[in-house]
């Protein structure tokens, strides 16, 4: 066991100093400052006994920097979640939708109140705005690594109801249903849920894009609502079919060095 730990806390060390090298601090005090909530949390080490409680700890620990693109990629277990409802969050009321109806608010789920799921859920979540850590963490109120049926406890009018919502595998790759694509009337719609960038994706937007050239479309709806964000490549590729000269699309800032906190702003094109 103590051979174990010694790996963690060496694999924790590394991902320490590539963060000390890269990570866009905006001034030698907020390194500082992070650099003092890392050795509270390495103490922590010693608690980790397999490498799933090791990717949990990560998760949390990367969390802690509030970067919507600073992530642990990929989970080392199977999740399940219910694909035909969702969660949403109406004045600090969690309620159960289906498609467009709301069915009633939500008590529990498998005997836990919502909130405290959610709560547990943003620990681990990496993001800089509370309402992207809100809109991410309500897809876990559902969730389980279990594959059992999730347990419902529902408010609907003055009764109290017991669900059974029947839980399905996630697939950990993109599905092409994460962009919608259709005409109406002559008139282009584009629904983009969630700004994925693959192969996948990139190639389906194309290919409905010249689907609407080709059809001669009056105009073209972009429809965000629910967008919770994700890789501006996507966006990128969506905005260049609309200029016919090189614009400013947006800008970050990256480190000068491994050395220096200062930070330069880079500039991209469509």
């Amino acid at each position: 066991m103590k051979n174990i730990n010694k790996d963690y806390k060496n694999y924790l060390n590394k991902i320490f100093i590539h963060i000390k090298e890269v990570f866009p601090f905006k001034n030698k005090k907020k390194f500082l400052k992070f650099e003092k909530q890392f050795k509270i949390v390495a103490k922590d080490i010693v608690k980790i006994k397999n490498d799933n409680d090791f990717f949990i700890y990560l998760k949390s620990f990367l969390a802690g920097l509030r970067h919507s693109h600073l992530r642990v990629s990929g989970y080392p277990w199977q999740s399940f979640h219910h694909r035909n409802h969702e969660v949403v969050l109406i004045k600090n009321k969690f309620f159960l939708k289906n498609k467009n109806n709301t069915i009633g608010e939500i008590l529990s789920v498998d005997g836990i109140k919502p909130k405290i799921i959610l709560n547990q859920a943003i620990k681990s979540i990496t993001g800089s705005t509370g309402q992207y850590l809100i809109s991410q963490g309500l897809k876990f109120i559902l969730l389980s690594r279990e594959n059992k049926p999730a347990i419902v406890e529902l408010k609907i009018g003055n009764k109290r109801v017991v669900r059974k919502l029947l839980r399905q595998p996630i697939e950990n790759k993109s599905e092409r249903k994460n962009i919608e694509a259709k005409i109406i009337s002559n008139v282009g719609y584009l629904k983009i849920k969630f700004w994925i960038y693959d192969d996948i994706n990139r190639n389906y937007l194309e290919n409905k894009i010249n689907y609407f050239y080709k059809n001669k479309i009056s105009s073209l709806v972009i429809d965000v609502r629910g967008n919770n964000g994700g890789s501006s490549q996507l966006a990128d590729v969506l905005a260049s079919h609309f200029f016919n000269k090189k614009v400013l699309f947006g800008t970050n800032e990256r480190r000068i060095s491994k050395n220096n906190f200062k930070l330069k702003k880079f500039y991209y094109h469509v």
